[in-house]
């Protein structure tokens, strides 16, 4: 699908002025070197981890939600420069700019950003994708797909949403990747196996919770996630893990409550708490079966003290600290 050696259109490459802090070795900021994707393949020897951002809302404006998501990339970045990197290993942190959507081109951008996630793979980089609202996801599964051919993909979201709106007059939203993925998975003759944390009955319509049925998606929400032990969440991920090869994991920031994430399209005065989600994502870290992580439906405009952004960088600072690739 994708041809390594054209540029991608819609993308800026990395500024190391975003990347500021104490200047201290022990920061992530000062560890942090630049890749630009449209310079070639440049495969790389250690481990390396490289962050690449999704400016784009207009997914999430033809949803009516709240636009803003297109900030969340560059202030995600600016938060997670200045947080401690206390890896003693040898793995590398890259930054790969950003894939943008501009003049309202929402699906010739996620195909961008499809092209660009698998050229980072091909750098033999692990991707950590920044949103951006949720229709993200489809352009990181174009690429992960084709990284990936013919290969079972098992997908883990963290939300209050499945996002799994119809696609109407072939448009896509903040609301209909997963459903996308769905049909992409099913003309290849693929599984779809997609598993949702976090989901809240008053999140979903009645339409939503009946295509995630006819689809098989396995759930576990916001409700149990609160009502029940914390072991009853770990079986669930386990089960998950034990048939999996490859996961990908997308983590929408307004499966939290309002109280720690306000800066989001649509914030959940019923969510969930950051403890309950980060025992279950070092699980996921410590599996060597990630092939992706990837934030959500950051929207800094919209946000408290830059809280929600905060939360954001600390889950990716978990996630990297705990990662074993």
């Amino acid at each position: 699908m994708f041809q390594n050696n054209n540029p991608i259109k819609s993308y800026i490459p990395p500024l190391q002025s975003i990347w500021k802090g104490r200047e201290d070795s022990s920061y992530i900021h000062n560890h942090i070197q630049l890749c630009n994707l449209n310079n070639g393949l440049i495969i790389k020897k250690n481990p390396s981890l490289c962050f690449l951002g999704f400016a784009s809302d207009e997914g999430i404006r033809r949803n009516l939600g709240r636009t803003g998501a297109f900030q969340g990339p560059s202030t995600l970045k600016e938060c997670l420069g200045k947080l401690p990197y206390n890896r003693i290993d040898s793995i590398s942190l890259y930054d790969a700019g950003n894939v943008f959507c501009e003049n309202e081109k929402l699906e010739e951008a996620q195909i961008d950003l499809g092209r660009a996630v698998n050229r980072i793979i091909l750098n033999k980089m692990h991707p950590i994708i920044i949103g951006g609202g949720h229709e993200v996801a489809f352009g990181t599964y174009l690429g992960l797909s084709e990284a990936y051919q013919n290969e079972d993909i098992t997908i883990i979201n963290f939300d209050a949403h499945y996002d799994l709106r119809p696609v109407m007059n072939e448009k896509s939203t903040s609301g209909t990747s997963f459903f996308q993925i769905a049909l992409d998975r099913k003309m290849k003759k693929l599984k779809f196996d997609y598993n949702c944390i976090g989901i809240q009955e008053l999140g979903n319509s009645k339409a939503s919770f009946e295509k995630a049925k006819e689809l098989g998606v396995k759930t576990f929400s916001a409700e149990k996630l609160y009502l029940e032990p914390y072991k009853e969440a770990k079986n669930f991920l386990d089960n998950i893990l034990s048939s999996s090869k490859y996961i990908y994991i997308s983590l929408c920031m307004d499966v939290f409550s309002a109280a720690y994430a306000p800066g989001v399209s649509a914030p959940q005065p019923l969510g969930i708490t950051p403890w309950q989600i980060i025992p279950l994502l070092r699980t996921l870290a410590e599996s060597k079966k990630i092939i992706c992580f990837e934030i959500a439906e950051l929207s800094p405009p919209l946000d408290e003290g830059i809280k929600t952004s905060q939360l954001a960088a600390y889950l990716i600072s978990e996630y990297i600290h705990h990662l074993k690739i």
